[in-house]
């Protein structure tokens, strides 16, 4: 069973995953560990 995003806008599955650089949630040996996001490629909505 595959889990697949929809966008909460339009509905469509064309969503990427991204790093979310606003929202830093660890280091690394001084890497920053980052949130996050998702991005509707068909309407251009974002969410967490």
């Amino acid at each position: 069973m595959s889990c697949q995003l929809k966008c909460n806008k339009c509905g469509s599955t064309n969503v990427v995953q991204e790093a979310n650089k606003n929202k830093v949630l660890g280091y690394t040996s001084h890497i920053p560990i980052y949130g996050k996001k998702y991005i509707c490629n068909d309407c251009g909505a974002e969410w967490e």
